[in-house]
């Protein structure tokens, strides 16, 4: 949830992930579009993989 009470519905799916992915979201908030940026490390191999780490950063952030 964001600051100002809204919510991000939509679920984010990571398809072939690997030891590190990137992956780049837009979304539209209120007047708002974000950019986000989300970096997943993982460990492990084909349906066995765990997520060793994850950040998020705003890249961008632009009034409609």
């Amino acid at each position: 949830m964001f600051s100002d009470g809204s919510d991000v519905t939509e679920t984010e799916i990571f398809s072939d992930i690997k030891e590190t992915t990137e992956k780049d979201f837009e979304y539209i908030i209120g007047k708002y579009n974000i950019k986000v940026k989300v970096i997943l490390t993982v460990e492990g191999s084909n349906n066995n993989m765990e997520i060793t780490g994850a950040t998020a950063e705003i890249t961008s952030i632009v009034e409609n």
